[in-house]
């Protein structure tokens, strides 16, 4: 009888340790995103299509919520037809570095990306990576804006990401970035 408690004890404190070691770091993740709510919400999003003619910009509207301890992203009436869900973790409080994968019935795309929070907190622009429809890996630029306007000035700060930066000296002998 003493035995049978003592397995039952252990295996009761085994299942809460699990269940501990999934629900604490879903609680802080959640707990961290309500000190910083200004990622969850509706967003405007565009990035550059492979598939489609050079120079394509894929526009949708994103809805960023938590699921799982982590932010998830999810895409509604894309320009192409495209539907896809993305799960993020935010880096630093300045990055969401994650995961992304098509949910089309049949669909097998998937890959990854990373966004930079601009320093205002209304725009997040980088880079996502996944399979053309021939399989091959490539990448774009992906940008996502409280608003169109947003994900417009989002696609210069990716464009700026781009370029060197040129250092010169003015007359005063200050450097500075141009």
């Amino acid at each position: 009888m003493e035995t049978v408690l003592s397995t039952g004890a252990q295996l009761l404190w085994a299942v809460i340790g699990a269940l501990l070691g999934i629900w604490l770091p879903m609680l802080h993740f959640r707990l961290q995103q309500l000190r910083h709510p200004k990622l969850l919400g509706k967003w405007d999003s565009a990035y550059q299509g492979i598939d489609e003619p050079p120079g394509t910009w894929v526009t949708e509207k994103v809805d960023v919520s938590i699921a799982y301890g982590k932010l998830k992203l999810k895409n509604s009436n894309s320009s192409q037809g495209y539907d896809y869900t993305a799960y993020a973790t935010l880096d630093d409080g300045v990055h969401l570095v994650g995961r992304w994968e098509s949910i089309r019935p049949g669909a097998n795309a998937k890959g990854a990306f990373l966004l930079t929070v601009s320093s205002q907190g209304n725009i997040m622009y980088g880079y996502w990576v996944g399979p053309d429809r021939l399989g091959a890996r490539r990448y774009g630029r992906w940008v996502v804006g409280r608003d169109k306007r947003l994900v417009e000035e989002g696609k210069k700060l990716a464009d700026a990401m781009r370029m060197p930066i040129r250092q010169s000296e003015n007359e005063s002998g200050i450097r500075e970035h141009r």
